[in-house]
């Protein structure tokens, strides 16, 4: 008995460990800001839409957060730099992110000229798999949340892509704990079966 409590003592122990590793990977880049002013594309990735149908869909929080900051990039920057947004239809989901991301862009004053959309991806690294097939993501600008962004990064770079920026859209206090525990979850998901 004694034997197995030490077993399990120690599998918690590294588990703890691993969490604590994950955790720190992902509070290093939340504060990034990009090397570049005038990126050679800007990637916004999806995340979930709300809405009974089509015509009514509507980002969720987290993905208006990303939205909001892409916008206040391109006012700042007064960047005239293409977007492509990211992201197909859920089960749960109306129509596709990447659709209910341009709408909004669009009525926020950013062309449908610039806007490039990506309707086929369910998860992170499709957002970049299928992105890479519509543009050149090299020097590309990469927009998406804090909790996000590292994986994101990391997922860009075992893709091929190495030199990409990252701006961070923060977090709404009220869901930091339940956005970064998910995130770390995800992270050590990514890190064992996205590896290369």
């Amino acid at each position: 008995m004694k034997r197995i409590k030490k077993i399990a003592y120690c599998l918690l122990g590294m588990i703890f460990t691993y969490g604590c590793f994950l955790f720190i990977c992902i509070l290093s880049n939340i504060h990034e800001k990009p090397l570049s002013s005038s990126p050679n594309i800007i990637l916004v990735l999806g995340a979930r839409i709300y809405g009974t149908e089509k015509r009514k869909a509507y980002p969720g929080s987290v993905l208006k957060t990303r939205l909001d900051t892409t916008l206040a990039y391109i006012k700042k920057h007064s960047s005239t730099t293409k977007i492509i947004v990211c992201g197909g239809k859920g089960a749960l989901e109306p129509t596709t992110e990447a659709s209910v991301m341009a709408t909004y862009l669009n009525k926020h004053g950013i062309p449908r000229q610039k806007l490039i959309q990506e309707k086929r991806s369910t998860r992170t690294k499709e957002n970049i798999q299928y992105a890479m097939k519509l543009v050149n993501l090299d020097h590309a600008l990469l927009i998406t949340s804090d909790f996000h962004l590292y994986r994101s990064k990391w997922l860009a770079k075992q893709l091929g892509i190495h030199s990409i920026d990252g701006l961070p859209a923060m977090s709404k206090n009220s869901s930091i704990i339940k956005n970064y525990s998910k995130e770390i979850l995800s992270l050590g998901y990514a890190f064992i079966f996205d590896n290369k």
